[in-house]
């Protein structure tokens, strides 16, 4: 479990600052090759560690969405939907007709909808052409 919490840390800190909001940040943004080693040995997990993950997945996205912007907030039906889009990036994950690729693009897209519903004010202040946010 440690080796899977380190691999959420390290695709944490590779996405970390990129803009999401950014013309190109769905199409740029990817899973690092240590998600995706992981990834490829994700059938081994049983169905109690992946409700660990999603849920541990869920705070620290939280965490990090809070220490871009102190101002976003978010109430227990914000934290069910990315808790559901996490539970529907594992289960795209296990679809071997999806590539890797279009799961981070359609994964990416689920989170910028997902902070644009919760915090609207988002896509006004980070301005698209602005790759990198502090």
């Amino acid at each position: 479990m440690n080796n899977l919490n380190d691999s959420i840390e390290n695709q944490l800190a590779f996405n970390a600052g990129n803009n999401l909001f950014h013309e190109e940040a769905i199409s740029s943004l990817a899973f690092t090759p240590e998600t995706l080693a992981v990834i490829e040995r994700f059938g081994e997990i049983d169905i109690t560690t992946e409700n660990l993950l999603i849920d541990y997945l869920t705070s620290r996205v939280l965490q990090e969405f809070c220490r871009v912007n102190q101002y976003y907030s978010f109430d227990k039906q914000n934290r069910k939907d990315l808790r559901d889009i996490y539970i529907n990036l594992f289960s795209a994950i296990r679809n071997p007709e999806t590539t890797r690729k279009l799961t981070a693009k359609n994964h990416y897209s689920n989170l910028k909808k997902w902070l644009l519903k919760a915090n609207s004010f988002a896509g006004k202040i980070y301005i698209p052409k602005d790759e990198l946010v502090e």
